[in-house]
Order: C-alpha cells, then sequence, then structure tokens
C-alpha cells in the first residue's frame, strides 16, 4: 500500500547477527578448552608374567613382562616403590598397569651393556601399579658340595673394562664370576681352586668368557708332600709347556700329577719337580716331571 512502511526488516537483521556472534563466541569458547589426556593405566588392570629376557636390561634386571595380549614390556622405571627382586622369578604371574614413555623418556632405558641378541617387540614403560600373584619362590636349600671343578682363581679388576673376578677352569673355558660369591671366602688372585658352577642366564659385562654362579668354592687342599722349592714362569710355545726357573734352567713338563690348563701362559709358578731320563720335545731344557705347580701370588 502506498505510503506503508515495514519496520520488521531491521529488527530481523539485528536477530541473525545476534544469533552469529553467539555462535562465535560458542565457538571460541570450545576451542579454548583442554583436550582430554588419554587415560593412564595407573590401576593393575592388565595381567601377564615376567618373562627373562635375552640380554634385557631393566628396574628387574633381565625380567620383563609379558602381557596376556603378547605385549611385551621393558621396565626401565617405576612410579611406584620397587619390590624385592628376590621375589620375582620366570613365570610369576602379576596384575601391572604403566605409562608408554617409549617416545618420551626412552632414555631411561639405554644400557651401557654391550649384547648382540634382541629381546624382541617391546615397549618402554614405567610402572604405574605392580601386585605379584601367585607364592614367592621357595627358599632353596643349601647345595651339597661336590667340589668337581678345579681352576684358577684371578682377580681381573681394572684389567678389563667391567671385569672382576674370574676362573681359568682346568677344562679351558673362562667363566666370570660374581663379586658376592667370593666375597667372604678369604680366595686371593692365583689361587688353586675347586668348585660347582652353574651357567648363568645373564649378561656379560666382562665379555671375556661365561658368566656363572658358583654354588661351592675353596681353595684346592695343598698335597703334604709338595715343597714348592722352586720358582719359575709357565710358558706354553705351541709345541710344549715350558718352566723358565730363577735358577736360569729351562724345564720341559714332561708329566704333571697337576692340571696346568688352568694356568695361563707368562704365569709366575712355584713347583717341585724330578728330572727324567729321556730326550724332550724343546731343546735345549730338562725333561721333568712337575710334581705340584701353583700360581705364585706375587711377581718374581
Amino acid at each position: 500500500m502506498e505510503g506503508t512502511t515495514f519496520i520488521h526488516k531491521p529488527k530481523t537483521k539485528m536477530k541473525i547477527v545476534r544469533i552469529l556472534v553467539i555462535i562465535c563466541i560458542v565457538g571460541l569458547a570450545a576451542c579454548k578448552q583442554t583436550p582430554v589426556e588419554p587415560p593412564e593405566k595407573k590401576e593393575c588392570s592388565m595381567k601377564g608374567k615376567f618373562e627373562t629376557a635375552m640380554c634385557g636390561w631393566g628396574i628387574y634386571d633381565s625380567y620383563w613382562i609379558r602381557l596376556e595380549d603378547g605385549t611385551f614390556l621393558q621396565p626401565c622405571k617405576s612410579d611406584i616403590p620397587l619390590i624385592d627382586k628376590d621375589k620375582i622369578y620366570n613365570g610369576r604371574e602379576v596384575e601391572v598397569g604403566y605409562r608408554d614413555i617409549s617416545y618420551t623418556e626412552k632414555g631411561q632405558c639405554n644400557s651401557n651393556i654391550a649384547c648382540l641378541a634382541y629381546p624382541g617387540e617391546h615397549i618402554n614403560v614405567s610402572l604405574t601399579c605392580l601386585k605379584l600373584l601367585g607364592e614367592d619362590k621357595p627358599k632353596e636349600e643349601d647345595p651339597k658340595c661336590e667340589y668337581k671343578s678345579e681352576g684358577v682363581l684371578y682377580n681381573w679388576t681394572g684389567k678389563l673394562d667391567g671385569c672382576g673376578w674370574i676362573i681359568k677352569h682346568n677344562n679351558g673355558e673362562t667363566l666370570e664370576v660374581l663379586d658376592d660369591d667370593i666375597k667372604g671366602t678369604g680366595l686371593t688372585d692365583g689361587t688353586t681352586v675347586v668348585f660347582d658352577y652353574s651357567y648363568a642366564r645373564r649378561m656379560s659385562v666382562c665379555m671375556a668368557g661365561l658368566p656363572v654362579v658358583i654354588s661351592c668354592i675353596k681353595a684346592k687342599p695343598e698335597n703334604s708332600k709338595c715343597k714348592y722349592e722352586n720358582q719359575g714362569i709357565l710358558s706354553n710355545n705351541g709345541t710344549c709347556w715350558m718352566i723358565e726357573g730363577n735358577d736360569g734352567a729351562k724345564y720341559e713338563v714332561i708329566d704333571s700329577d697337576n692340571e696346568i690348563k688352568g694356568i695361563d701362559s707368562g704365569t709366575p709358578v712355584l713347583f717341585s719337580y724330578s728330572a727324567m731320563r729321556m730326550k724332550g720335545n724343546c731343546m735345549p731344557s730338562i725333561p721333568a716331571k712337575i710334581w705340584c705347580i701353583k700360581v705364585a701370588n706375587t711377581t718374581f
């Protein structure tokens, strides 16, 4: 109609503007909200078993945790107090919770021990919960000592990186021994010993021999007839064993009542002998039967 004015259009525009402003404010508020943190497995909600990892390392040494779904956990650190390691054994069931630190704190899992074996696919974790299931491993009775093995005990501390006590077994093997197995025995470097042992499932730090656990060890009983009146240096030139005596003579070891395989070439020794009427293989030398021989604790 002519002369009629419509006033509702501006009001409609204002409503639309107000709605748009409200939408923007709500949208901006939503953008500022803190993103929801992924839930941490702080509760002991998963079950698994302790498993010995080949060349493994962590807060429980080579004991890692295999979950029921097959996931292998390397415990690198713990947000909770550590449990007694003596209560851990291969196959012990546990309930566990953890934080995955594979990409944030992986340095916690670094090991200074070199090993070529790979323990398999795993993730690095920090434990947030750990409950032991089942019974503690029964304490083993003290073993009956049979002293089946013989060799020479050496202290290689400082000789090679990471080395301590080793035994040169008469069978030719070099055995790496835990310091705790020798502590308190009173045994010294160069002592001929008799012992019982078992191979240990742990990594070699010294990388010079086979890690073992010593169950029994003592100095080899002395032969009362041995006077050890002679001194010299035992050596092997690839053809024969010789003792270069302090008296200037060279004694070829033709026969020996004592095993000398555990004694390194170049080792100072004390010995008793008798000359033999026969031709030796390493001339000039005195063919000799060695009645008694042992490592001397001091260099001549």
